[in-house]
């Protein structure tokens, strides 16, 4: 019994750890899509990327255009490697600030459900959340 009580506070502890303090669990950066929902200082809705982790290739897309190409993760740091775009002209394009916020290494930091990137000295850049339903 002691031994059952044991495992059950351990499962419940390593739950807690892996929650955030809001208390929903931390969305994994890799095979999630992420939706941008602020660009800079510009609340945005619509673009998001994904990351897959079986062939370290990312796409992003705006409903428009995208973009594809590999990435890298080495602890925060997250650099991507853009190999392929569209470059339709639709109104409301926002691909191009997309485009330029993945250009660079950045650092990420997740909470919850929400995903931060910020460039090497710690400015802000783009906030995204889960997005759900996830695109087909």
């Amino acid at each position: 019994m002691r031994k059952c009580k044991t495992l059950v506070f351990t499962f419940l502890i390593s739950t807690l750890v892996a929650q955030s303090s809001s208390g929903v669990a931390a969305a994994p950066l890799e095979n999630t899509y992420w939706e941008f929902t602020v660009l800079g200082a510009i609340p945005i809705q619509g673009p998001y990327f994904v990351l897959n982790s079986a062939s370290k290739r990312f796409v992003a897309a705006d409903g428009c255009n995208w973009i594809k190409g590999t990435y890298s993760v080495q602890g925060d740091q997250l650099s991507f490697t853009p190999h392929v775009t569209t470059l339709r002209a639709c109104p409301g394009v926002k691909m191009q600030r997309v485009v330029s916020s993945l250009l660079r290494e950045v650092r990420w930091k997740i909470s919850g459900q929400t995903l931060e990137l910020s460039d090497q000295t710690g400015q802000f850049l783009a906030r995204l959340r889960v997005r759900n339903p996830q695109p087909k």
